[in-house]
């Protein structure tokens, strides 16, 4: 949204220093595009029939799903299928909000809960002049077509001037976690918030029991989003500058919020210019893509390691906008690698990460574009970082999403997901998208719903 990018283009991103000598604890692999024909990860690889027709061109997708059923969301729609994509049913127009933010706007995201089998979406509504807000939480027992029951958050209160900007959702064992950017009178940030709800409450559509957490800081503007893969606790994480991360952790049998610090190597923030397709349009060129604010920062558990992906703009021998990370070990807080994902012949952007119990990752990531001469248009891409690869490590991704333009105002959209599958072992769905010939209406939005998965498994069965 408009707001959210003035407020983030008025804080100064501290200046990077000399990037850090690699130690043996630092994974970095070259990551180069390979035609999805070349290996057999790819399991499913659906186009989303009610994107073309509906959607935003900045599509920013998303999905749970139970098996071969899926809820996928976007900028304006919703829908559902029931043979893991293949093909997908309208779940209709999203009703308006109430009296003080009637507008449906954006920002949908959607989460399944194994647990208690009730999967949860989002939307965010606004008023006319953008000033106020809410969330509204959308609950269905299963992934069907009926919702149950909804759930309005209003940070403003009765005061009417909070935009809870940039919602996102997760699970873990016993809570469903709603973090937002929240905004004052439309041109001040006033903090990130992280909400929690008793889920089984949720799921039954009761009063939920809710614990909120409320984060300023002292290095301005930061934006948190809860991690994927979560069990006993919830993870999120930000950069306290160019070389200082902090992680957040939050245990379900405390309501305490816990935080740390780790170095890192540096990152820049600059625009990193991304041109390329149809046009040379830059798909890394608004203020909150290349701000350390943290928009485009994305976690995920496996096992016992948190892994968080950002942007870095070239910097050191990276020629390339590319992403820069760090693992953490949960177990004892130390920090066991600072993964580099690059390529300095592409941009690589807009990371979504999952992971599995077995300590495996899995990227959906934007690669294209070329700083200064310009490439190909983005293409979206998954990737996995299993046995077969060397530490933690993205070697190479497949292209799942192909496109030929990008818009002509630098947004891309980053509501990506990537989660672990429950229909096959070691699988992961994911969605991603690129806009194809043409990037003007709904019909060039090549909206992808995603199964793939890592080496150490036979391959899922259709």
């Amino acid at each position: 949204m408009e707001q959210r990018e003035r407020i983030s283009g008025n804080q100064p991103a501290p200046a990077p220093a000399p990037e850090a000598v690699a130690s043996r604890s630092r994974a970095a692999a070259e990551t180069a595009l390979a035609a999805e024909t070349d290996l057999n990860r790819i399991t499913k690889n659906f186009r989303n029939s009610v994107a073309t027709a509906r959607s935003s061109t900045l599509a920013e997708p998303a999905a749970a799903t139970d098996g071969r059923e899926v809820i996928f969301t976007g900028n304006t729609y919703r829908s559902r299928s029931t043979n893991s994509g293949s093909t997908w049913t309208d779940l209709g127009a999203f009703p308006a909000g109430p009296a003080d933010a009637p507008f449906v706007c954006c920002d949908g995201d959607v989460v399944h809960h194994a647990g208690t089998d009730t999967t949860f979406d989002i939307m965010l509504y606004t008023n006319a002049a953008l000033t106020n807000g809410v969330v509204r939480i959308f609950v269905r027992r299963g992934l069907t077509d009926t919702v149950d029951c909804t759930y309005t958050i209003d940070p403003g209160g009765t005061a009417n001037n909070i935009l809870p900007d940039y919602p996102h959702i997760a699970t873990s064992n016993s809570f469903l976690y709603l973090t937002s950017n929240n905004i004052t009178n439309g041109t001040t940030w006033s903090g990130s918030q992280v909400r929690r709800f008793n889920i089984t409450q949720m799921s039954n559509c009761q009063s939920a029991t809710t614990n909120i957490f409320t984060h300023v800081g002292t290095v301005g503007q930061r934006v948190f989003t809860p991690i994927e893969g979560a069990t006993t606790e919830m993870f999120w994480g930000s950069l306290d500058s160019a070389t200082s991360f902090r992680m957040f952790r939050w245990p379900e049998t405390s309501t305490t919020v816990t935080q740390l610090t780790r170095p890192v190597a540096a990152s820049a923030f600059a625009n990193p210019d991304c041109r390329g397709g149809t046009g040379n349009f830059d798909f890394v060129e608004r203020t909150t893509s290349f701000s350390i604010g943290g928009f485009r920062m994305r976690g995920a558990k496996a096992a016992n390691n948190v892994m968080w992906l950002w942007h870095s703009s070239p910097i050191g021998s990276q020629t390339q906008a590319h992403l820069r990370g760090i693992v953490i070990d949960t177990t004892n807080n130390a920090k066991v690698a600072e993964p580099l994902v690059f390529n300095n012949s592409n941009c690589i952007a807009y990371p979504t990460l999952g992971g599995n119990s077995d300590g495996e990752f899995a990227l959906s990531v934007a690669f294209g574009g070329n700083k200064e001469v310009g490439g190909t248009a983005a293409q979206g891409t998954v990737g996995v970082d299993d046995s077969s690869t060397a530490g933690f490590s993205f070697p190479w991704v497949i292209l799942t999403a192909s496109g030929t333009h990008n818009r002509s105002d630098g947004r891309y959209g980053d509501y990506f997901t990537v989660r672990a599958s429950k229909r096959c072992s070691r699988t992961w769905a994911a969605t991603n998208y690129a806009l194809l010939n043409g990037n003007t209406t709904s019909a060039h939005v090549n909206a992808r719903y995603v199964e793939f998965q890592s080496t150490t498994d036979l391959v899922c069965p259709a």
